[in-house]
This record gives structure tokens, sequence and C-alpha cells, in this order.
């Protein structure tokens, strides 16, 4: 099977199993019983654990090969699918939330190597990561039908059993598709921490590209909040067809940057300026839901939202994996994944200082909203003045 098409099918099969729980996730944190700090608790510790696992995962994916890296992370995933749905209250969500973050450390910086490096890769990375996106949207829409359908029947810990079933066919494709069709890599672990570091200490670009991964960490506001906010007004069903309605967008944006990926002089040339237009776009509709109070409008602009979020991972991941030579290239992941996810931690520990001070009540979300999207227009004003020129 060819590279690309198997990176495409392997990241459908894991959004189906993320979309199963992509509209229930904190609504089910909170039937356990927790409150919106303790959910913020929850997630600070997530990337915390993602930050002490990226780079022994990223050596070892540049060292010991990518396609095992891709197995493993799928492995973890899926046994926190099995945790979430046994868990009982905030430890157990901690044991899940844990083994979760052990296996997206294990896909970050892997998973964008291996097709980048893939031998019989014939077409440009922006287009890759274009369809990607495109994979992603149709298989979060599909796994959000399969757990909001779970829900309705059962409850909502059924969707994690969903998040398993979905990760588990992906680490048996993995196994079968995935495994060694990548370049051989004689290059040790530390050797290549070295040469990461190195280059990013070396490079402009690279540093203005951690800028702008750190800036998106500025998302945490919004990706634990939408849902309590739009189930104010309305069902839970009605929640995961708007999130499918959201979800489609995604598709939309992958088709967009796929066909930007036709000039692929301008696209090179252009990227830092796309990329800063995609955040803006983020900020400017996550704001605005502050300044009305109707559902209908709400799922507009959050949708707006989305396609700004679908467009900037294509263009980041192509702008940096454009640039970092082949041998260290999923510890240069591991390792920008690792220092942006700061930007995550720091917004995360905001908001749960501000739910110190506040009620765990939805009418704060819009407020929320408004103070994150001022500081991300602020940061891509500042990454604006400083960008690379190519």
């Amino acid at each position: 099977m060819r590279s690309t098409k198997a990176f495409y099918i392997f990241t459908f099969l894991i959004r189906v199993g993320m979309g199963s729980v992509s509209s229930l996730y904190v609504l089910y944190l909170l039937d356990l019983g927790l409150s919106y700090s303790q959910v913020l608790t929850i997630n600070i510790a997530y990337f915390v654990l993602i930050i002490f696992f990226e780079l022994p995962t990223g050596m070892l994916a540049d060292g010991r090969g990518r396609g095992y890296s891709i197995i493993a992370g799928a492995v973890f995933t899926s046994l926190s699918g099995i945790a979430y749905f046994m868990a009982t209250g905030m430890w157990g969500a901690l044991v899940a939330e844990g083994l979760c973050a052990i296996g997206v450390a294990f896909f970050s910086g892997a998973l964008t190597a291996w097709i980048a490096d893939a031998p019989d890769r014939k077409i440009s990375l922006q287009h890759v990561y274009a369809n990607r996106t495109i994979a992603e949207g149709a298989g979060t829409i599909i796994g959000t039908l399969i757990g909001v359908y779970l829900a309705s029947l059962a409850d909502r810990s059924f969707g994690f059993l969903a998040l398993a079933g979905g990760y588990a066919l992906a680490t048996l494709f993995a196994w079968l598709f995935m495994r060694g069709n990548e370049p051989e890599h004689s290059i040790g672990e530390f050797e290549a921490l070295r040469n990461a570091v190195d280059y990013l200490r070396s490079s402009a670009s690279m540093r203005w590209a951690l800028g702008v991964q750190m800036a998106s960490g500025i998302f945490g506001a919004y990706n634990l909040f939408w849902t309590p906010l739009l189930i104010t007004k309305f069902s839970q069903v009605e929640l995961g067809w708007i999130w499918i309605i959201m979800y489609v967008s995604i598709v939309i944006s992958g088709w967009y940057v796929r066909h930007q990926s036709k000039d692929q002089d301008g696209a090179r040339n252009h990227l830092t300026i796309r990329t800063l237009r995609s955040l803006l776009l983020v900020a400017i509709s996550m704001g605005l839901v502050w300044t009305v109070n109707n559902g209908i409008v709400w799922v507009v602009l959050l949708t707006f939202h989305e396609i700004g979020r679908g467009m900037f991972a294509p263009y980041l991941d192509t702008y940096v994996n454009e640039r970092v030579p082949s041998a260290f290239r999923a510890t240069y992941g591991s390792l920008q994944s690792f220092l942006g996810l700061f930007g995550m931690v720091i917004a995360e520990g905001a908001v749960y200082l501000v739910y110190q001070w506040v009620d765990s009540d939805a009418s704060t979300i819009p407020w929320l909203w408004l103070g994150a999207s001022i500081a991300l227009a602020g940061a891509v004003a500042l990454l604006c003045q400083f960008r690379p020129k190519a």
C-alpha cells in the first residue's frame, strides 16, 4: 500500500475514535462530579505528561523507527478509552488522561515525519497535510455520530469504548501497513536530540515557528468549554449534530489548503502569512461569541473558528517539515511540540486561575473567550512583525 494512502486511512481511523468522545468529553467529566477547575486540572496534568514524554518518544522514533512509535501511540490511546469507560471519579480520569498523554506523545513528531520521509511519496507536503485534514474531518464526523448514538442508547461513557475500538483498529492497521515503510535511520537517539536543539538555536525560521506553536496554545481556552456553553442552548443529540456541522468546515479547510498547494512556489513563499491569517480567524471568531446570546450565531462563529484551525495545522506542519533534515525530523517535531506545549499549559493555567475567582457557570465562557481572543490577536501581531521572509 502506498504510504500516502496508509497515512490517510490511519488518520481517518484515529479520528473516528477521537470523534466518538469529542462532543461528550467535558460533559462526561462533569457527570463524574468534577468542577470546571478540576476539568482544567486534569487537562493541565495531561499536557504536563505530554511534555515529560515528548522528547524521549521523539528520540525513539528517529532511533528505532517511526512506524513502531505510531503503533505504540495507538495502543496507549486505546487503553485510555478503556480506562475512561471504567473511571468513577477524579483519580480514574487522571489515570485515563495519563495513558492518552503517553499515546499522543508517541504520535507527536513521528506521524508527520513518517509521511514526510516516505520513500514513495510523490506529492507536496502541503497537499498531503491538506488531505490529512480532510480525512480528520470525515473521521470525526463519523465518530461523532457513533458516540452520540451510543450515548443516547446507554450513557456518555460508551463513547469511550468507541474511542478504544477506533484506536485498536488503527493499531492493527499500522502493524500491517506502516512498519518498515520508511527510510533506514542510522542516527542515535541522543545525537538526534543534539542535532534538533542545535538546529532550533541556529534557525530564526524555526524559532518563529516555535512562537507560532506556543501561541496556538491559547486554543485550550476553547477546547474544554464549547460543550458546556452550547449545552445551554441545545440538547446532547443536537450538540452532536452541531459538532458534525462544525467539522464539515474542517473538510472545507483541507480542500482549500490542498487547492493552494498546486502553486508550490507561492505556497512556500506565503506560508508564514497564511499561517498567521488562520490564527487571526480563530481569534476573531472566538472573541465575537461574547457579542451575542444566540445559539445559532454561536454555531456559525465556531464554524469559522474550526475553519481557521483546519487551515493552521497543515500550514505550520508544512513550514516545519520542509525545513528540518530527515535524520532527526521526528525528534525535532517532538522538541517543537515539547516547547510549544508550554503555551497550552500557560493558557490553561490562566483559565484555572480565573475559575478560582468566578463560579463554574457557562455565562462566564464568552468573557473567557474574549480575553483569549485578545491575547491570540496580540500574539499574531507580534509574530507578524518578526516573521521570516520565506
